[in-house]
């Protein structure tokens, strides 16, 4: 969308500006959010309006649309959140455009006067807000961060400083077109849903596997009641064989163990199974309630949309740390008091957990896979939120290279490990708990950018 659409939907909107003395014009209701725009919902007399801020990509520019989208295109991220908090239920002042590119500016009033920038630069949006928070101004400028002003006049001067250096001002502008094109938003739903039914077929298929999987793998573990009747015996003699088949089970013994020995290892492999047979019937009934509510329509993964276009936001990116040892680490903030950090490599893993962590820090693992560890520091995990989780348990499946819907997490104080000598990277552990979490594409967009 160019300067000039743009300009002519402002103009369609508010198309004399505000008038003096008057507070306002409409009140901004309900906010929704699709992978490509966000859609705010304003009442005015007698009629309500919608409007779709796009979140660049294919999709920058203002437009005027019919409704809001339906709750199957529908998104919730960080940028979303935020104008929530700030933008609903205030009164819209003013809607203006500038007069050298494609910024748009909200005026509200929500107790205090607030002032939102929406701009787009090619595929790029460029988000920023000044508001006063009890007797000081606050800009906050997506690409930048929080920035320190004095008043509001030099949080505006501040920001077109700051917009300048990302190619703000570089459009010519021209007359304003007459031609009508409203968002159609019909349109916009059916083509992002199109094909949909192939990928629903394909869902089906991989969760009625994933259950046939989890039955068999529950069979197996049920071997351990067998297992225990026949050590607990006492005319029952432990084979002598190195590799032996016990019920099903493989085992190994050493040439140097004893009897005694040898039936040590088979109950710790008991106790495994034990373990594994609660973790099993919680994740077999999680995935077979995954599927009913799939079938009954009500499940999120019934459309596969694509990703979330996210404003040039900064964010708290992995800074990677390099010691003297090349160990290769990343750190992220999950909030402004929680830092957790994940290793690259073997070697960066045995760092984080001898020199990085501290005794009652958490470490997370992905339960049953070849899994990243990571490390936040965080002495108990009701510190934790839902939220939280499913972030950790998202990072941890993405640096794992695995696609997991419902990552079974692991988890214990780093007091409560030990390294295995001579396999680096290896622990053994104990107090483990474990929890299934959700996975969330969007993970990286939810880790406290702007800390608020």
């Amino acid at each position: 969308m160019n300067y000039n659409e743009i300009k002519r939907n402002v103009n369609k909107i508010n198309p004399e500006g505000n008038q003096d003395g008057k507070k306002s014009f409409g009140k901004i209701q309900k906010i929704m959010s699709t992978p490509h725009f966000i859609s705010v919902a304003v009442r005015f007399p007698g009629k309500t309006k919608y409007f779709a801020l796009g979140r660049g990509s294919e999709y920058s520019g203002f437009w005027i649309m019919e409704r809001h989208p339906a709750s199957q295109v529908r998104v919730i991220d960080k940028y979303l959140e935020y104008l929530r908090k700030y933008l609903s239920s205030s009164s819209l002042v003013d809607i203006r455009l500038n007069e050298k590119d494609k910024l748009l500016e909200f005026e509200t009033l929500k107790g205090e006067k607030n002032f939102f920038y929406f701009f787009w630069k090619g595929k790029d949006l460029y988000f920023a807000h000044i508001y006063k928070v009890s007797e000081r101004v606050e800009l906050f400028a997506s690409w930048k961060g929080k920035l320190k002003v004095e008043n509001i006049s030099e949080a505006k001067e501040l920001l077109y400083e700051k917009l300048e250096e990302v190619g703000f001002g570089a459009v010519e502008v021209g007359s304003v077109s007459e031609k009508d094109r409203d968002f159609e938003i019909d349109k916009y739903e059916s083509d992002l849903l199109e094909g949909s039914t192939k990928k629903i077929t394909k869902k089906k298929r991989f969760l009625s596997r994933k259950i046939k999987n989890i039955e068999s793998d529950y069979k197996k573990v049920l071997k351990w009641k067998e297992l225990k009747s026949l050590v607990e015996d006492p005319n029952w003699q432990v084979p002598k064989e190195y590799k032996v088949k016990i019920e099903g089970i493989r085992f190994k013994f050493e040439s140097s163990l004893n009897e005694w020995g040898r039936k040590n290892l088979i109950f710790e492999k008991i106790k495994s199974l034990r373990n594994a047979e609660s973790l099993l019937e919680k994740r077999l009934e999680d995935t077979k309630e995954e599927l009913v509510q799939f079938e009954s329509g009500n499940s999120p993964f019934e459309f596969d949309l694509p990703s979330i276009v996210t404003p040039v936001w900064i964010t708290n990116k992995a800074k990677k740390i390099v010691n003297e040892n090349n160990r290769k680490i990343d750190i992220y903030k999950l909030t402004e008091s929680m830092t957790m950090a994940v290793g690259h490599r073997d070697v960066d893993n045995d760092y984080l957990r001898t020199k990085w962590a501290k005794k009652d820090d958490l470490w997370f693992h992905i339960d049953g896979y070849p899994s990243a560890h990571l490390i936040i520091k965080v002495d108990n995990i009701s510190k934790l939120n839902q939220e939280h989780l499913d972030i950790i348990g998202s990072l941890l499946a993405d640096y794992s290279s695995l696609s997991l819907d419902r990552p079974p997490l692991m988890y214990t104080q780093v007091k409560n490990l030990k390294g295995i000598k001579g396999q680096k990277g290896g622990v053994t552990m104990k107090k483990q708990r474990y929890i299934s979490v959700n996975y969330c594409r969007e993970w990286k967009e939810r880790i406290a950018r702007d800390c608020v």
